[in-house]
Parts: structure tokens; C-alpha cells; sequence
């Protein structure tokens, strides 16, 4: 680091336990906080909606929804109690989800919601769905966005997609497609879903590939330098900096960018430019190795570090090549 920066070192230092054993079951918990799974009903009235969920007369743990109401079914006799809105037309559709199960669903009127017995019936093995499904980069770190198109005899299907504790319905406008951006599981996976009623649910685990995390993009923020072992000792000391970086090349999991730190002294603005070359993985972990310029000096370094959502993190050493001959260490923080 150069002496012109000698006089900064000191102003520069700084549960459902019934549940448990149910894979499926468990992908639904997030699904408790959704709004709604079936369009709020304007009207002010809300009815008691009681009932089971069984199987032959066994009690099943399941999913019950009711006009954007729900719950787990998962007390150990199959039992649901729910507080439903009507909808426009004075009805209740109530839907039920289980895994190795048909969906089921019926609309009702208010006189006919208590002590409902939902049969349930296995899933069949006919009927089933044609789904096509693409993953794409998200800008978020250990998320991905799932694509596609659900389709039966190449007819657009009305369905209810799950990936991962997020959903939405195939239904309306959107037909028979679906784009979902969701987390993707410590397993680096994704479980897809689709049930229609009638049909033989389905379901799929997609490998998300290490080069899913989109790191493209422009980074402000901010770093702190510790420089040692200078040839001239006065140099030595910790100096912040501003930071832009640009990230303006991926191709699969490798990616490269330059950036531009910036310090000021008694007025005066000074610049260090830096080039970022490394990979990243499909939880976001970064590494890869620099260069860098600063006035009369320049040098190499190695970083690590990873992107959380559109936070940059990255611990940056090295040592120049040339000029005061000092080592490094960046540690920098900047968010898209």
C-alpha cells in the first residue's frame, strides 16, 4: 500500500409430531402461512366446518383446505375442525391432500359442512399426468426457479403444484403452466408435485446442477484492507474502502467480473482496481483468484467467501507482485 496513505492509518481502523414420519406431510408445513389456496370469499358469513379424513376406517394425516382455510388432520383420528368463509355463492369446496392418495374434492353448501367424512381412496394407477419441467438460475442463493407444463392427453390440466413448501394452481390465465421460484433442500434437490383430482397425483425429485445460482449483476458496498509485511513499515495498517464490482460473465458454475474501490485522503479520491475469477455452487459458496492495481503497487491473491440472496461476501488474500511488496487481506461486503 502506498505511503500516501500513511496518515489514514489510524481514522481507518475499525410440528405436528403425528407427522413426522411423513415425507410429504412435512413438505407442506410452510403451506400453513400460505394466504389462500382457493380464491377469499366477499362474503362477510363464515361457517364451522368439521369432520374426518380415513381410509377404510383407518384415520389419515392429510391436508384439509377450505376456502383458503387449512389445517393437518393429524390429531390421530382423522379429525379437522376449520372456521370457513362462504364463497360468492354461499359454498364451501373442500379439498383434502394425503400422499399415496387421490386428491379429494367437493363443493357443499353450508348446511352440509358438519361432521363431514372425507373417504379417501389410493392413488390410481391410471389416468396419470404429463408434466415437463425446466430449473433456471435464481438471483437468490440456494433457490432455484422451476418451469413447466402439466398436460393429460395434451389437454392443459388445472392443478395444484408444490415444490418445495411453495405452490400455486395451473388454472385461469395460466393454464397448464407453472413457474415457481422456491429453496432448493439440503440435499440440493427439488421434490415436484401435482394434484388434480381424478387423476394419479405426481411427483418428482430434480437435481438442481451446481451452476443454478445467478451471480450476475452490479455489487455496491464497502471493504476493509489489512495490509503487512511491507517493505516500508510505515505502510503497514487496516484502510477502508468503497466498493462497485461488476459480475458480468457466468457460464455454467465459473464467472468473472472486475470492480473499483475507492478511498479519499485530505480531499483527494483513490481508486484500486480489482479482477475476480472463480465458481460458485448451487448453495452459493464462491472461490476463485484476483489481481489487483493500486498506484505504484499491483499483486495476485485467492478468495472465498458466498452469495446469500444479493449479499456478496468475500475474504480476499494476497500479496503484490510489485512496488511496496506488502500481503493482504480484503474483506468485503456488497449487495446487488
Amino acid at each position: 500500500m502506498s505511503r500516501v496513505l500513511r496518515a489514514t492509518k489510524g481514522s481507518y481502523r475499525t410440528g405436528l409430531a403425528a407427522c413426522r414420519g411423513n415425507a410429504f406431510i412435512r413438505g407442506f408445513l410452510l403451506l400453513v402461512l400460505l394466504q389462500s389456496l382457493l380464491p377469499r370469499a366477499e362474503s362477510a358469513e363464515w361457517v364451522p366446518v368439521t369432520g374426518k379424513v380415513m381410509f377404510g376406517g383407518t384415520p389419515l394425516c392429510a391436508m384439509v383446505l377450505a376456502n383458503g382455510q387449512n389445517m393437518f388432520s393429524c390429531s390421530g383420528d382423522g379429525s379437522f375442525t376449520l372456521s370457513v368463509p362462504l364463497d360468492g355463492n354461499g359454498e364451501i369446496t373442500v379439498m383434502t391432500f394425503a400422499q399415496g392418495f387421490a386428491p379429494f374434492r367437493q363443493t357443499l353448501s353450508a348446511a352440509q359442512v358438519a361432521n363431514i367424512t372425507v373417504n379417501m381412496e389410493r392413488e390410481s394407477e391410471g389416468r396419470p399426468l404429463v408434466v415437463v419441467h425446466s430449473v433456471q438460475a435464481s438471483t437468490r442463493a440456494r433457490w432455484t426457479v422451476i418451469n413447466g407444463t402439466i398436460e393429460y392427453n395434451g389437454t392443459p390440466v388445472c392443478a395444484l403444484i408444490l415444490a418445495n413448501g411453495k405452490h400455486m394452481f395451473s388454472c385461469n390465465t395460466d393454464l397448464g403452466q407453472f413457474s415457481l421460484e422456491v429453496p432448493i433442500d439440503s440435499s440440493g434437490n427439488v421434490t415436484l408435485f401435482a394434484f388434480v383430482s381424478g387423476f394419479q397425483p405426481y411427483k418428482v425429485i430434480v437435481p438442481i446442477p451446481d451452476n443454478n445460482i445467478n451471480i450476475l449483476g452490479e455489487y455496491t458496498g464497502s471493504y476493509t484492507i489489512e495490509v503487512d509485511n511491507c517493505l516500508d513499515p510505515e505502510s503497514n495498517g487496516i484502510y477502508d474502502f468503497s466498493i462497485n464490482i461488476s459480475i458480468d460473465y457466468q457460464n455454467d458454475n465459473s464467472f468473472s467480473g472486475t470492480a473499483i474501490g475507492t478511498t479519499s485522503f485530505l480531499g483527494e479520491s483513490f481508486s484500486e482496481n480489482l479482477s475476480f475469477s472463480g465458481v460458485i455452487t448451487k448453495t452459493g459458496v464462491i472461490s476463485g483468484e484476483t489481481t489487483h492495481t493500486f498506484l505504484d503497487t499491483g499483486g495476485v491473491g485467492t478468495f472465498s467467501g458466498g452469495l446469500s440472496g444479493n449479499t456478496l461476501s468475500i475474504v480476499n488474500t494476497g500479496h503484490d507482485t510489485y512496488g511496496d511488496v506488502c500481503t493482504y487481506t480484503r474483506v468485503i461486503t456488497a449487495v446487488r
